[in-house]
């Protein structure tokens, strides 16, 4: 049986905007990681600048690539990639719990994009999502 890295692809299923207003950007749990290995943290907003909360929702992965099936019991986490277009998504949260299927995240007003991929037990990462677009 494969790795968590031969998922199929999945689908962000909703973007929803919370609310917006001043100040910094933040991660509305502490222990969810931004940036990391490989990637860059939350974009700060302009001097002055508004943010807004993003909620982004999602199925959990049932099977492999390979039509195998998955168990959330093999997915450790998740990371959530955005960015300003479709295919530079250099910014994301490392999101824990294979159980997880929505993350609130506060960013600058702006056009995103946004994708998904799943994290095994074993550190594998699958493939990402198409990219779900929202301004906000």
């Amino acid at each position: 049986m494969g790795y968590i890295r031969n998922l199929a692809l999945f689908t962000i299923i909703s973007i929803l905007t919370i609310g917006c207003g001043g100040g910094n950007s933040a991660l509305s749990d502490s222990s969810q990681t931004a940036g990391g290995s490989g990637g860059s943290s939350t974009p700060a907003p302009a001097p002055g600048g508004t943010t807004a909360t993003v909620t982004l929702k999602w199925t959990a992965p049932s099977t492999r690539s390979d039509n195998t099936a998955v168990s959330l019991s093999e997915i450790s986490g998740y990371r959530l990639y955005y960015g300003n277009s479709a295919t530079n998504t250099p910014y994301y949260v490392n999101i824990s719990g294979g159980a997880s299927t929505q993350y609130t995240l506060t960013l600058p007003s702006g056009s995103y994009y946004f994708r998904i991929s799943a994290i095994d037990t074993q550190g594998y990462e699958g493939l990402r999502s198409a990219a779900a677009q929202k301004s906000i």
